[in-house]
């Protein structure tokens, strides 16, 4: 677990393997999670992301083993979870989202093992896109 941290430059864990990835209150310019494999929680609870017009969250091909825990999040840029699969809940409750000449939030073809919540004070300034987007319940 990294608390309130800041990062000048962006996190790459680009097609990294790793248990759990715990950011709250940290500030952080862009995160790269390109097929990369997390399999507890991926936690950026009070967490800012800063990349106006690009990419804030890349989570293209990446996997969660648990739950995506966003609340509270401030994002400037897009979150991008292209064919992303998250085992528990995404929860975006409260989260700020800003990417106003483009996506805020792109999930097209993301899967979520259990609820997606955007409610409390969620905001997105921007696209929203979750075409073919599901909801799998683990057997």
């Amino acid at each position: 677990m990294l608390l309130a941290c800041r990062f000048d430059e962006p996190l790459n864990l680009l097609n990294a393997t790793i248990c759990s990835l715990w950011l709250p209150d940290c500030h952080l310019p862009e995160i790269v999670l390109m097929g990369t494999r997390i399999g507890g929680q991926l936690n950026l609870t009070n967490a800012t992301l800063s990349n106006p017009g690009g990419i804030a969250l890349n989570g293209d091909g990446l996997t969660v083993g648990q739950h995506l825990v966003c609340r509270k999040l401030k994002a400037e840029g897009t979150l991008l979870f292209r064919t992303a699969h998250i085992g528990g809940q995404l929860s975006l409750t409260d989260a700020a989202l800003s990417n106003p000449k483009g996506s805020a939030l792109h999930g097209n073809r993301l899967t979520v093992g259990q609820d997606m919540f955007c409610d409390g004070r969620f905001e997105a300034r921007g696209a929203v896109e979750l075409a073919q987007c599901s909801r799998r319940r683990r057997a």
